[in-house]
């Protein structure tokens, strides 16, 4: 693996998934251990050939709490020595699986993948699931080539604690651009009270992972253990859609790492980044488009400063008699816009010559910034492109406005 492809810092590791057997790993004697819950029956020859990428010197652990789920599975891995089976009880899930039924598994590993099954919830979410599977399993068990290259980066930024698979994106999944708190924010927050973790929890800031779909370092998780797990604790099934206990754990782990002196990253195939920055650029411009088109943004900067933007003007403008938008081009008309549609009344356009405009523009009069030179109490609002900002305040100034606020 190059040397010089990330620095401490990264959040996403994009890890090499060639090709060769599963075999022809070499056993480096660490304890590796691969644990998987299923749950759907009609879904598990979908995961037969991840769990075949898998070493043989690495501990394979499956769970399942149906047991027609486990007698498939070892039906079709006969021949695999390194896989154990493990029937549980259902409450809990996936989560009390990790939390309960593995915990030693977990603890005494020195490297640890969980990973489970996922269902879709209705037929227009088919596409966006089948998506989402394909990024936690083959982010997380490409192949053997790939896996490979997970331990080595384990062993060589020895500050990562955990490796998630990259949010879920899709036409009506928002996850990966969007609030991944949910409405779990306090829960999780509460939750790491009772882990007594230290590490501080903002709500402005996403969680890098958001579910039990993960690579650890086994110290990493140590602290998630210091509660007294058991399945009395877990919710009663059928599962409430968000804010349960078992939707604070997903969003803890990251945290416990943390508290524990980790960092965490997320991890995937070259194949699912060069698919997610196709999906992300599309969604990105058409996102962008809609703003453009209903608030009025020419870039990022101005999106990520709406709010500002919108209370700072309408400060501005309630402390001048009269109001003016410097310039009648682009930028002008944009500005007017963002400010009618705040119902934010301007007296009219600045222009250094008006010869070179019209006398109304937008529906309101052009004026030239010399004649405004008797008006007491103005308000100037600079609408113009950002390359010729210096020009306008140079003319502002040599015309006795020193007061003026900038409208993007």
């Amino acid at each position: 693996m190059e040397e010089n492809l990330w620095d401490s810092k990264t959040k996403y590791y994009i890890l090499p998934n060639g090709k060769y057997d599963a075999d022809e790993l070499t056993d480096t004697g660490m304890c590796v251990t691969v644990i998987l819950y299923f749950y759907y029956i009609e879904s598990v020859d979908h995961y037969i050939g991840y769990i075949q990428n898998i070493p043989s010197f690495f501990k394979i652990e499956i769970y399942s709490p149906k047991s027609e789920i486990l007698d498939k599975l070892k039906v079709f891995f006969t021949s695999k020595g390194n896989i154990h089976y493990h029937l549980k009880k259902n409450k809990g899930r996936d989560i009390s699986t990790l939390l309960v039924a593995a915990k030693d598994l977990v603890i005494n590993s020195d490297y640890v993948c969980f990973v489970h099954d996922k269902s879709m919830n209705a037929e227009y979410l088919k596409e966006d699931t089948d998506r989402w599977i394909d990024n936690l399993w083959g982010n997380m068990l490409s192949n053997a080539y790939y896996i490979s290259h997970i331990i080595t980066l384990f062993e060589r930024e020895k500050d990562l604690g955990v490796l998630f698979p990259p949010s879920p994106i899709g036409e009506y999944l928002f996850h990966w651009y969007g609030d991944t708190w949910l409405d779990n924010y306090d829960n999780t927050c509460q939750l790491a009270k009772e882990l007594d973790l230290s590490t501080e929890i903002r709500k402005e800031e996403m969680p890098v992972g958001m579910g039990t779909v993960f690579w650890a370092r086994g110290k990493a998780l140590e602290k998630l253990y210091s509660f007294d797990w058991n399945y009395e604790v877990f919710p009663e099934e059928p599962l409430v859609a968000d804010g349960t206990l078992n939707h604070a754990v997903e969003r803890v782990i990251e945290f416990v790492a943390r508290d524990m002196g980790y960092r965490c990253a997320c991890i995937l195939t070259g194949d699912y980044a060069s698919w997610l920055l196709s999906k992300t650029q599309e969604y990105a411009r058409v996102m962008f488009l809609q703003l453009q088109k209903r608030e009025n943004v020419f870039n990022i900067n101005q999106i990520k400063n709406l709010d500002r933007r919108e209370k700072e003007l309408t400060e501005y403008v309630k402390n001048h008699e009269k109001n003016y938008v410097y310039g009648a081009g682009n930028y002008g008309r944009a500005l007017y816009e963002f400010l009618k549609k705040r119902d934010i009344i301007i007296d009219g356009f600045l222009v250094t010559e008006s010869g070179k405009t019209r006398r109304m523009f937008c529906g309101v009069p052009v004026k030239e910034i010399e004649d405004m030179v008797s008006e007491r109490n103005v308000g100037i609002i600079i609408g113009v492109s950002y390359e010729t900002r210096s020009v306008i305040e140079k003319q502002l100034k040599q015309n006795g406005f020193h007061e003026y606020i900038y409208g993007f």
